[in-house]
């Protein structure tokens, strides 16, 4: 259902692990597991990408993100994304756009617009959190497949969406209409070719389900209690379909 990550660059695999003061701890039941490394990625020629597969149904995504490096104003960056791409457009969950030097780094997705039609779209963004600020941020999509509908959680809590056009806010944005899309999991540039984060990432995992809040939660609380753990996902009641532990 879903293939492995390929190294697009062979040098990713020997990028030095930097030292990640964890945070984990609480967890709800789930086990912890050592977690001392990151990855950086230099925001030049460094990432990680799939192979775009068939997929339906739910997913969810989970990862780390420590964007404190200086970001050029109003540009994007792909810290890690998905892409689900019919036949003649797609759309993506989870770029990193800096707004003003006021507003800092925030998430952005781009998806189908209100009539569905190509290159009909609408933007989105997390209101009021500057990545840039925070340091170690959690940050976790779920997807709906029977809505079509994706929600975030940033530090485990639930947060609502901005659209660019209106400023109308939601708790979820509404992506591909249809049944079956493919999926393309991007880590550290868009598309292999622009949008290269510089930071670092960590404990970035796939799941072909929609996890619950009180996971999302526990996930979180795992890393934020703990310098020195991390929450070990293979404990939990269905482990994720990929997980990329980034230097541990």
């Amino acid at each position: 259902m879903f293939i492995g990550i390929g190294n697009s660059i062979p040098e990713i695999a020997n990028l030095p692990g930097v030292s990640r003061p964890g945070k984990p701890g609480g967890g709800g039941g789930l086990e912890s597991i050592a977690n001392n490394f990151s990855m950086q990625f230099n925001g030049i020629d460094e990432y990680f990408v799939t192979s775009g597969t068939a997929q339906s149904g739910d997913f969810s995504l989970s990862y780390w993100v420590n964007a404190s490096s200086t970001y050029t104003n109003f540009a994007q960056y792909v810290a890690v994304g998905i892409r689900t791409i019919p036949s003649y457009q797609n759309r993506t969950i989870g770029r990193m756009y800096k707004f003003s030097n006021a507003n800092g780094l925030t998430l952005m997705s781009q998806m189908r617009g209100p009539d569905g039609s190509p290159g009909s779209f609408d933007n989105y963004y997390t209101a009021g959190f500057d990545f840039t600020t925070k340091g170690w941020v959690h940050v976790a999509f779920t997807y709906d497949s029977t809505t079509r509908r994706v929600y975030v959680y940033l530090d485990g809590q639930a947060k609502q969406w901005t659209k660019f056009t209106g400023g109308t806010t939601s708790d979820y944005i509404t992506t591909v209409p249809s049944d079956s899309y493919n999926f393309d999991l991007e880590i550290g540039a868009w598309n292999q070719s622009s949008l290269f984060f510089p930071g670092y990432l960590d404990e970035v995992a796939v799941f072909d389900y929609k996890l619950e809040a009180s996971d999302i939660q526990n996930i979180y609380d795992i890393t934020n209690d703990d310098p020195t753990q991390a929450a070990d996902l293979s404990t939990l009641s269905t482990a994720p379909i990929a997980w990329y532990r980034m230097g541990d």
